[in-house]
C-alpha cells in the first residue's frame, strides 16, 4: 500500500480584477484535483477549523497574502490613527500566526505554511509598503520560531534554515517572490 497523502490547500488570495483572476486560475489548474481547497482571503482560524476529519496535510498559501489583505483592510495609511490601527493589527497577526501554529503542532496532519520574504531589500520609502515589510517580517518570524523546519526557496532551490528534514510538526516555507 502507498502513501496517500490528502492535502486541505487553504487559499487566501482574493480576486482584485481581471488580471489577480487569471493568477488564480493557474494556481487552481495546476493544483492537484483531489486536493480540497478552502478559500480564506482573511479568516486562517475558520478555514483550520475546516478542515476534515480525513486531512493528513494543511498547505496555506500565503501568509503574505493574508498579511497583505489584513493591512489593506485598514483603509487609508494617511488616516491620523492609521499606524496605531498597524500595531493593533500587527499583534492580532502574531497572535493568530501562534495559535494557528499550536494547532498545527497539536493536530493529527502536518503543516506547510507558505510565504515571501520581504526583508532581504532596501527599507521601503512609502508609509505603507514599510509597515507591510515590518508587519510581514513579524508574522514570519513568528510562524518560523514555532515550526520544526524553516526552508528559503530562491531560484527554485530550497535551502534549510532550521531543523532537520524528518521533524515532525509545523514547516514554513517562503516562496521567495513569484
Amino acid at each position: 500500500m502507498g502513501l496517500e497523502r490528502r492535502v486541505s490547500y487553504i487559499a487566501t488570495a482574493r480576486t482584485y480584477g481581471r488580471e489577480m483572476a487569471s493568477r488564480i486560475e493557474k494556481h487552481r489548474t495546476r493544483r492537484p484535483a483531489d486536493w480540497t481547497t478552502i478559500e480564506a482571503p482573511l479568516d486562517l482560524k475558520a478555514a483550520v477549523a475546516a478542515v476534515g476529519a480525513e486531512t493528513n496535510a494543511v498547505m496555506v498559501e500565503c501568509l503574505y497574502v493574508w498579511a497583505s489583505n489584513r493591512l489593506l483592510g485598514l483603509g487609508d495609511s494617511a488616516a491620523d490613527d492609521w499606524a496605531a490601527r498597524v500595531e493593533a493589527l500587527e499583534k492580532e497577526l502574531v497572535a493568530e500566526t501562534r495559535a494557528l501554529m499550536k494547532t498545527g503542532r497539536d493536530a493529527a496532519w502536518d503543516l506547510v505554511l507558505v510565504t515571501s520574504e520581504v526583508g532581504l531589500g532596501s527599507v521601503p520609502e512609502k508609509r505603507r509598503p514599510r509597515a507591510f515589510r515590518d508587519l510581514l517580517g513579524r508574522v514570519n518570524r513568528t510562524a518560523a520560531d514555532d515550526a520544526d523546519e524553516v526552508y528559503l526557496v530562491a531560484v527554485g532551490l530550497p535551502l534549510a534554515l532550521k531543523g532537520p528534514a524528518t521533524a515532525r510538526g509545523p514547516v514554513v516555507l517562503p516562496s521567495g517572490g513569484r
